[in-house]
């Protein structure tokens, strides 16, 4: 599971889609959005959330950047995710990445 602080509709666009490519089939996608007031939430519902793996999760007052990511992470584990990745709105993930890191984190257990 990864989690992203929504933001611009035009980094949080970049950023799902590039999610959405992701060679990794058991992601799942919690975007966190910080109390945003540009209409970003929506607009990735209305975009995005038609995909299973793509959730959005809203923060009723800004919890800072630290306190979006917690969040985030809490929805992920509270769900059961074995691996958290944290990005920013504006991050595009090649497809592989995500699978690369669980194969990695598979094969080395004590790192992270």
């Amino acid at each position: 599971m990864s989690s992203s602080s929504i933001g611009t509709v035009a980094g949080i666009s970049m950023s799902v889609s590039a999610l959405l490519t992701s060679s990794y089939e058991n992601a799942r996608y919690i975007l966190v959005d910080n109390a945003s007031q540009d209409g970003s939430a929506d607009y990735v519902r209305e975009r995005f959330e038609s995909d299973p793996r793509v959730e959005v999760l809203e923060c009723p007052n800004n919890l800072g950047w630290s306190g979006g990511n917690n969040r985030g992470l809490q929805k992920a584990i509270s769900e059961g995710a074995d691996y958290a990745l944290l990005l920013n709105n504006d991050t595009a993930v090649d497809a592989g990445a995500i699978e690369c890191l669980v194969s990695y984190a598979e094969h080395h257990p004590a790192v992270g």
